[in-house]
């Protein structure tokens, strides 16, 4: 992924809580498959943790820039 910035960080920032809003509702629908479920939940991982990294990422980076 790119610098983690811009158009990137907000289509993970969706992807997450579109993917936590569905999980949130489906969860428990026996009618949906366990297999979206795992999915959904595998996707609300990845993403939380994408933005995490980019966070941790983009923090020295910004703490450089404050402080020369």
């Amino acid at each position: 992924m790119g610098s983690g910035t811009g158009p990137n960080v907000g289509m993970l920032r969706i992807l997450y809580a579109t993917a936590a809003t569905a999980l949130d509702k489906l969860r428990d629908d026996e009618t949906v498959s366990e297999t979206l479920v795992a999915d959904l939940e595998a996707v609300v991982e990845g993403s939380l943790g994408e933005l995490e990294r980019i966070a941790q990422v983009q923090s020295p980076e910004r703490h450089r820039r404050s402080h020369p």
